[in-house]
């Protein structure tokens, strides 16, 4: 079954944060950052949408997300998957943190481990918290994204707008199934 791609425009009445995480001198770890500053050339992200690159500063990310009612964070993450593999969870989904953000940790996950956890702490987190993690291919001291990692930012593009039209009512089996095409 294919999706019917569409324009889609976000709940303006939600304040909402993208925030792409890691280094781009690290190859793949800078495949957050790589999708914001897609996002930002971007004609189909409405401009009330926050994106910002927020490099490796996890405790920066929390501070950021202040005031914001949903943010979608994007990383890159060693979960065990083949290269280019991604996964997109909600905080919703998870019912302990530190263990779930082990597992799908990024380089520097003890940092967003230890950020969310102080957020959930303050009280401070938004209502809905998205985490884009990727799979790494090479992480070695170089620019550009390896052939794995280059190909899925689109396909995670896509996933992000999707979820900016209709995260109340989303599909995950549709979503899914639409990353497997």
């Amino acid at each position: 079954m294919l999706l019917k791609r569409e324009r889609l425009t976000p709940d303006t009445e939600i304040e909402t944060i993208i925030i792409g995480l890691g280094n781009p001198l690290r190859r793949d770890d800078g495949i957050g950052v790589v999708i914001v500053e897609t996002l930002k050339e971007s004609s189909r992200l409405p401009e009330q949408i926050t994106v910002i690159d927020a490099g490796t500063s996890d405790l920066e990310a929390l501070l950021l997300m202040q005031g914001y009612q949903r943010v979608f964070l994007i990383d890159a993450a060693d979960f065990g998957g083949e290269p280019g593999d991604w996964r997109c969870i909600s905080l919703d989904d998870i019912s302990f943190i530190p263990d779930v953000l082990t597992k799908y940790g990024s380089f520097h996950n003890a940092g967003l481990r230890d950020a969310i956890a102080l957020g959930q702490t303050l009280e401070i987190l938004p209502k809905e918290i998205f985490i884009y993690a990727i799979q790494p291919q090479d992480t070695q001291v170089s620019v550009g994204l390896s052939k794995p990692n280059s190909v899925v930012v689109g396909e995670i593009m896509e996933d992000l707008l999707l979820r900016l039209g209709r995260e109340q009512n989303l599909d995950r089996s549709s979503i899914e199934q639409k990353a497997e095409e």
